[in-house]
């Protein structure tokens, strides 16, 4: 994975439209999304197998606020 481009992605506002799904990130690209994880899942494994390389990831409806 590309660090900087996964970077890139999350700072760039583009996961806008990805709003409520669940989303996967491979090489700093999204490459697929499911509202349901486990579909997802399913189809990435069957697509690449072994899943080291992609990051999933939630992108929520309504912004997160964290108070720490």
């Amino acid at each position: 994975m590309v660090l900087g481009e996964t970077i890139a992605l999350y700072t760039s506002g583009e996961l806008t439209r990805y709003k409520g799904y669940y989303i996967a990130i491979r090489n700093g690209k999204v490459i697929d999304k499911d509202k349901d994880y486990f579909k997802l899942l399913e189809r990435l494994k069957r697509r690449y197998g072994d899943l080291i390389d992609i990051v999933i990831d939630y992108v929520p409806e309504k912004p997160v606020e964290l108070i720490i």
